[in-house]
């Protein structure tokens, strides 16, 4: 249509009449426009805000009666939700639906389910591990129904978005495990194979880590305002371990120098190094911001270690988990001074022959840490 005719009335306009409120080269008097929008002939786009005309319209309306315009439907990726009928990201889609609406659910970010105990019977026990692996893909494709869906079938497990990761990254996580429940009966391997066998890697990539929460009822008693004296005591013997013997940590955890000082990065504070008070340790971790340490202490049932990247490797994954064992075992039996100045390969090989950790021996000699 010629630049000096009203789209909408199709009669003369003259340029101090004209609007531009339009994606193509089209100009409109302004009591036209408002008549338009008034009788809905025209419709704005809920992404951009720009006018649009019905052929110009992508997808719509959605039930708050809004539209998307073909150029956001595609720069976006945008579909409606099969459900709700909202406009999401087409990445997030599970059969045409978005996150919330897909019976096989992942959860958003900030999910946190009643946890639920696994042992083994009669199994008696104060030590639990919850688990978070985190997973991405390389391919940029939608996150596989089917592997949402054999996953979501494993009990002990349920699975989380995080901002870390990109549109297709997952998080799996686990219910808090005995050390015994971990090896005997939890489905590890299995995990393991669904995410490889979908196209997903962990430690082959910047982001994934492997997070460990710890019971902190294994430490002592607490409540929801205070950690008892022991309690205090066995965290900060078990922080001055990862302060004292960062560099042996740091060569286990396959982790980067930069990666560690954005996501775990260690404490390396005077007050806590060469404090002679295991509780007065932990009092001063207690006051940094921030979770993202090595040791985390932000959660309230639980203690976090962050060090570790991310692994689809199930010895990898024991080994850690063994490492934890060996540590919180030390740390919660000898003093300051111990923990300080244990040579940290005899303690790993010592505890190897001990208790029999096949797992982390081989992992240990594999990296050249015993």
């Amino acid at each position: 249509m010629p630049s000096n005719v009203c789209r909408l009335c199709e009669e003369e306009i003259l340029p101090y009449e004209r609007i531009r409120g339009f994606d193509r080269e089209d100009y409109v008097h302004a009591e036209c426009l408002i008549d338009a929008i008034n009788s809905r002939r025209v419709f704005s786009c809920c992404y951009c805000n720009r006018w649009y005309f019905p052929e110009d319209m992508g997808q719509g309306p959605d039930p708050n009666n809004e539209y998307v315009c073909q150029h956001c439907e595609v720069n976006y990726n945008l579909t409606r939700c099969n459900e709700c009928g909202y406009f999401f990201s087409a990445n997030q889609a599970r059969d045409g639906c978005c996150r919330q609406c897909h019976p096989a659910q992942i959860h958003d970010y900030g999910y946190k389910p009643d946890p639920i105990f696994f042992q083994l019977p009669e199994e008696e026990t104060d030590l639990f591990f919850g688990i978070e692996l985190e997973i991405d893909t390389e391919e940029g494709e939608e996150i596989p129904d089917k592997m949402v869906e054999e996953l979501t079938r494993i009990k002990e497990i349920y699975l989380k978005y995080d901002s870390s990761l990109s549109d297709e990254g997952v998080e799996i996580v686990t219910h808090p495990l005995s050390y015994k429940y971990f090896r005997k009966k939890f489905p590890l391997q299995e995990i393991c194979n669904i995410s490889i066998e979908n196209g997903y890697i962990s430690h082959d990539t910047n982001t994934c880590g492997l997070h460990v929460h710890i019971s902190k009822k294994h430490f002592g008693e607490y409540d929801s305002s205070n950690d008892s004296p022991e309690c205090e005591a066995n965290i900060g013997k078990f922080i001055l371990f990862f302060e004292s013997h960062w560099q042996e940590l740091i060569k286990f955890s396959r982790r980067s120098i930069r990666s560690l000082e954005r996501w775990a990065n260690r404490y390396n504070d005077v007050n806590i190094i060469e404090e002679k008070d295991e509780k007065k340790i932990c009092q001063t971790a207690k006051c940094f911001s921030g979770r993202y340490f090595a040791v985390n202490l932000k959660n309230e049932h639980t203690i976090e270690v962050r060090i570790f990247k991310g692994t689809l490797n199930p010895n990898t994954i024991i080994a850690t988990i063994q490492l934890l064992q060996v540590i919180l075992d030390f740390t919660k039996k000898n003093n300051l001074e111990k923990v300080r100045t244990i040579n940290f390969k005899k303690l790993v090989s010592k505890s190897v022959n001990r208790r029999r950790y096949p797992e982390l021996n081989n992992y240990c000699k594999e990296r050249g840490i015993i």
